[in-house]
């Protein structure tokens, strides 16, 4: 042991390289930025946009979502200023159920070699959570539950406060809060995920 320590400060270095084993330990590099690294991604091609102008392109189309809905409920006297707010939010909302978690729930097999701007959108989100890009059963399901179920019933409930119905209130409540929670089990959902 202490011939190798005495050989360091001797200069000989060959002692260095044998006792790290520097060469048989390189890690070859990941073909994806996504967690865990040893991901498999089948046919995974990089994205070609900018964070910047994917999240450009988000809000583009959001805001007019947004535009369009406000130029149809401005001029409804029978709806309240605050229900006209909550009317935009849910037509935005039941777009982003309907298309964007719709096009993972069709396309969720493709969108690690696609580069359209929905895929990339979703290559973007997996940074966070690798399972939107590996198809994991579970969150192919229950996007798409949430595109088959709460898009519509987001825009049932716009619909309801356009016409000012008073089911509006019962909807309103039931996508806000909680009974997505029973329908789709999502208390099962954070447990089986986090658990």
């Amino acid at each position: 042991m202490f011939s190798n320590v005495f050989s360091l400060f001797s200069g000989e270095q060959s002692a260095v390289v044998d006792v790290l084993n520097i060469e048989s330990t390189t890690v070859p590099e990941p073909s994806h930025p996504y967690y865990p690294l040893n991901l498999k991604l089948v046919k995974y091609t990089e994205p070609t946009y900018s964070f910047v102008f994917l999240l450009t392109c988000f809000f583009c189309a959001v805001s007019v979502v947004a535009i369009l809905s406000l130029i149809l409920i401005y001029h409804k006297k029978s709806v309240a200023s605050l229900d006209k707010g909550y009317f935009i939010w849910f037509n935005i909302t039941g777009c982003i159920h309907v298309f964007l978690e719709g096009y993972l729930s069709l396309f969720y097999g493709t969108i690690a070699e696609d580069n359209g701007i929905m895929s990339q959108l979703w290559k973007e989100y997996s940074l966070s959570d690798s399972r939107y890009l590996s198809s994991d059963p579970f969150v192919v399901i229950m996007e798409s539950v949430t595109a088959a179920i709460w898009g519509p019933v987001a825009f049932l409930t716009s619909i309801a406060i356009y016409n000012n119905y008073p089911s509006r209130h019962l909807l309103q409540l039931t996508i806000s809060i909680g009974l997505k929670r029973f329908i789709t089990g999502s208390t099962l959902s954070e447990l089986i995920s986090y658990g």
